[in-house]
C-alpha cells in the first residue's frame, strides 16, 4: 500500500514536471516571437522573409524624360503624344531660324531670315481656305484661317523652317514646315493648323515627309467636326 502510494506520487510529479515543462516551452515561444515582431516593425529583422538580418530596402525607380525627337501617334485631338508619356517633340536640327515679320493668309507668312533679308514662306502639305487673293475666290472659313496663324505667328516670333525636296515654288516662295519651339516642346505650324480645322492635309510630292501625321491630324478634325468641318461642310467652300 505504502509503495502504490509512492509511486503514485511521482508518477503525479512527473505529469506535473512535463507539463510545467511545456507551457514554459510555449512561454519562451511567445516571447520569442514578440521580439522578433518588434524589431520587424522598428525596419530590422522581417520575421517572414529574413530571419537574423535586416531586409534589404527596396529601391524606389526613378525615371528621366529627355527632350528629343521621338516616334509619336496621333493622339484623338489631332496632336502627338510619344508612348507612355506627354507629347515631346525637338525642333529638327537642320531648320533654319527667322523671324515672322507679317502672317500674309492661313498658309503664307513673311519671314526674315537669319543670313539677310526677308522672304515670303508657303507652309507645305496643308491647304487654308482663300481669304482673298489673285488665285481663288473667297472662301468659307478664309478669314478666320488667316486670322488663326496671325495670333500663331505674331510679328517678331521665332520660327524654324525646315525643308522637304523642294526648295520654292514658281512663285518664288520658300516651301517649308514651319516650326515653334516653347517650354512644352517643338509645335509644328501646319500640322496644328490642321488639328484645329483651319486648313486640309494636302501633298505635294516629292514634299511629303509629315504626310503621315498631316492625314492623321485632318482624320481626328474631322470627326471632331472642329473648324471649316463644322462650320462649312469641309474645305474649298465658297463663300456665301
Amino acid at each position: 500500500m505504502a509503495r502504490r502510494t509512492r509511486d503514485r506520487a511521482i508518477g503525479d510529479g512527473e505529469r506535473s514536471g512535463h507539463g510545467a515543462g511545456r507551457w514554459g516551452t510555449l512561454a519562451a515561444l511567445a516571447l520569442a516571437a514578440v521580439v522578433a515582431l518588434a524589431r520587424w516593425w522598428d525596419g530590422g529583422t522581417d520575421p517572414a522573409s529574413n530571419v537574423g538580418g535586416r531586409a534589404a530596402a527596396t529601391a524606389r525607380p526613378t525615371s528621366t524624360t529627355v527632350r528629343g525627337t521621338v516616334a509619336r501617334a496621333p493622339t484623338a485631338d489631332g496632336g502627338r503624344a510619344a508612348a507612355g508619356g506627354p507629347a515631346v517633340e525637338a525642333v529638327p536640327a537642320a531648320a533654319d531660324a527667322a523671324t515672322v515679320v507679317e502672317a500674309i493668309d492661313g498658309d503664307t507668312v513673311r519671314v526674315r531670315l537669319t543670313a539677310g533679308g526677308e522672304a515670303t514662306v508657303r507652309l507645305i502639305g496643308i491647304d487654308t481656305p482663300e481669304a482673298s487673293g489673285p488665285y481663288r475666290d473667297q472662301e468659307c472659313f478664309g478669314a478666320e484661317a488667316s486670322a488663326r496663324t496671325a495670333d500663331l505667328l505674331p510679328a517678331g516670333t521665332t520660327v524654324y523652317l525646315e525643308r522637304d525636296r523642294t526648295d520654292a515654288d514658281r512663285y518664288d516662295r520658300l516651301l517649308r514646315y514651319l516650326w515653334l519651339d516653347g517650354d512644352g516642346g517643338a509645335v509644328l505650324v501646319n500640322e496644328r493648323l490642321v488639328a484645329e480645322g483651319f486648313a486640309e492635309a494636302r501633298a505635294y510630292p516629292p514634299d511629303v515627309r509629315h504626310e503621315a501625321r498631316l492625314s492623321a491630324a485632318e482624320e481626328a478634325a474631322k470627326r471632331a467636326e472642329r473648324g471649316f468641318w463644322g462650320e462649312c461642310g469641309g474645305p474649298d467652300t465658297p463663300l456665301g
